[in-house]
């Protein structure tokens, strides 16, 4: 499996069913099984549909960036100085933060909407799905970890 297959993935794409092996193609299939992707649905996602942005990024990583990108709850603080960061991001840089408590922290910064706008852009388009998602914090274990760091594991091992 080479890194250009990969990067066809990561950028959206699909592969075509010659592109890895019966061998390969196996390994993938458990690989994503260990994190809750039936065989039938990853063989749909890699060979027909594609992912998400969302998915390839994985909700985990989009958590900690959004509250880091949007500076949640600055002061109008310029780059650089003193509190710039706001609230969300220096909660999400510490080493003691939870991100279950996620939707709960957006919601209390007023960031719900800014969070449906940013998510519809990675594909994830309806404010209902995204507001129900986070709220309950019901993710699989592919769509957490993310499709992107999940496969590049896997080529590091």
């Amino acid at each position: 499996m080479t890194k250009n297959i990969w990067k066809k993935i990561f950028d959206g794409g699909i592969l075509s069913s010659t592109e890895l092996t019966p061998e390969e193609k196996k390994r993938l299939y458990v690989l994503f099984e260990g994190y809750g992707m039936p065989k039938s649905t990853c063989y749909n996602r890699f060979f027909n549909k594609g992912f998400c942005k969302w998915e390839i990024m994985g909700v985990s990583h989009i958590k900690d960036s959004f509250l880091v990108e949007e500076k949640c709850n600055t002061d109008n603080i310029p780059d650089g100085e003193e509190g710039s960061r706001g609230y969300g991001a220096v909660l999400a840089l510490s080493s003691e933060y939870n991100d279950s408590k996620f939707y709960e922290l957006v919601t209390n910064l007023k960031m719900g909407k800014v969070l449906c706008d940013r998510m519809s852009e990675l594909g994830m388009s309806s404010q209902m799905t995204v507001r129900t998602r986070f709220k309950e914090d019901d993710w699989k274990p592919w769509e957490l970890k993310g499709v992107k760091v999940i496969i590049e594991e896997f080529i590091k091992k």
